[in-house]
């Protein structure tokens, strides 16, 4: 009964192991390098042009027509 907790036990440790080992590997890859160049100038434009598309949101938020008597432009939406 113990044996068979114990091949449980390890074969949970196993198998939750495999994953973090696999993209700690993919990671330290010429593919996961390019993979991170990738994301920072992904990052870099979207921090560019943030305010452009709040100023966008905003505009689209106050030219929308009020649904059901509910004017949208005295509150705060997330």
């Amino acid at each position: 009964m113990i044996m068979l907790r114990l091949k449980q036990l390890a074969g949970v440790l196993l198998f939750s192991a495999i994953p973090f080992t696999a993209v700690k590997a993919i990671a330290n890859s010429p593919l996961g390098e390019s993979l991170q160049r990738k994301m920072e100038e992904r990052k870099t434009f979207a921090v560019e042009n943030s305010s452009t598309f709040k100023a966008l949101a905003g505009k689209a938020r106050k030219e929308r027509p009020s649904r059901y008597g509910f004017d949208s432009s005295n509150h705060v939406l997330c």
